[in-house]
């Protein structure tokens, strides 16, 4: 019990101070960026007067580490501030809460849709024609994943225009379906849209399809499928697997248990990265998530909404390598050993 305490308050502390050393560092480059933040508040141009009370309401006339200081604070009371320009007045912490559920969600659906996507690619199946079969889903999986992810996304916007007249002249769905899917493009993400049943379905699938640009896009899958059949093929060789294989027990069973920790640390590693990648695909589909969030108010130089934005990226990334890192060691001896 007391070595679990002693792993994990060393890996909190560890990345505690890797979330202080990131934020100081955004903050630091934010504050070297030319332009001030007091154009953005006075867009049409104020006197020198209000400049100076601008300058002093936000603390630009201070030191650097000063006003870093008094970011700091404020975060560790969970107050984030307001929006300057993106959404003027508005609390950043309501303005996040949607588009990290948002990005959430299409990170760690990817991340998940890659691994078992991984054992798809790595099925070989004995008999001949279910070999076939798998070989229609797996080469043009390994070819697409080739393909930059950018270019994906922008070959399925142009789809998505010729889609619905073709699933329309096919008696698929109908000419008001078809308006409405015209009217609010492909992703209906941001759009205040009335829920029926029959436009239900146009909330999910283009959410599922920018989940599976993610997976396979950028060589992800491909790279992930390597390091999968490398972690198999590596167990099939050691001796407890010969000799569960001489005794005639299932050996299927044993191989996917020992497979649970590589397969955790690939999910973990594979959703940091994403997670990193998701400005692309949600600027280019319209996910109004955070990497969207983040591309906005880069552009309107929204200066607290980005230093909260790089906060929830670093610290949601920093808490699933610790996660990671903790249950590795607490699950595997030798490395609480090492």
């Amino acid at each position: 019990m007391n070595a679990a305490i002693r792993i994990v308050g060393k890996t909190v502390l560890f990345y505690s101070l890797v979330i202080l050393g990131a934020t100081f560092v955004m903050y630091t480059l934010l504050w070297a960026a030319p332009g001030d933040l007091r154009d953005v508040l006075c867009p049409k141009g104020c006197s020198q007067e209000r400049k100076a009370e601008i300058a002093k309401e936000w603390g630009l006339n201070q030191p650097l580490l000063v006003q870093y200081g008094r970011w700091l604070s404020k975060v560790a009371r969970f107050n984030f501030g307001t929006s300057v320009s993106f959404s003027q007045g508005a609390p950043i912490s309501t303005i996040l809460k949607r588009a990290s559920l948002l990005s959430s969600g299409l990170v760690f659906g990817a991340a998940l849709l890659s691994v078992l996507l991984s054992f798809f690619m790595i099925w070989r199946p004995i008999r001949w024609w279910t070999r076939g079969l798998a070989r229609l889903g797996q080469v043009p999986l390994a070819i697409f994943s080739f393909v930059p992810l950018y270019i994906l996304a922008y070959w399925l916007v142009m789809a998505s225009g010729r889609l619905p007249l073709w699933l329309t002249e096919s008696g698929w769905i109908s000419s008001s379906v078809r308006n409405h899917w015209i009217d609010i493009g492909l992703l209906p993400f941001g759009q205040e849209l009335e829920w029926t049943a029959e436009l239900g379905w146009l909330f999910f699938v283009p959410f599922f399809l920018s989940m599976l640009l993610l997976a396979i896009g950028n060589n992800n899958l491909v790279e992930q499928t390597s390091g999968v059949r490398a972690e198999f093929d590596q167990l099939k060789q050691q001796h407890f697997m010969r000799a569960v294989r001489a005794r005639g027990s299932s050996w299927m069973g044993h191989l996917m248990y020992n497979m649970l920790l590589p397969l955790t640390q690939f999910f973990t590693t594979r959703a940091i990265l994403l997670l990193g990648t998701v400005v692309i695909i949600e600027s280019i589909m319209g996910i109004t998530g955070i990497g969207w969030l983040l591309w906005e108010a880069t552009k309107r130089r929204d200066t607290p909404l980005v230093l909260a934005i790089a906060l929830f990226a670093t610290a949601l990334s920093c808490l699933l390598q610790m996660l990671n890192e903790i249950a590795l060691q607490l699950i595997d001896p030798r490395l609480r050993k090492e």
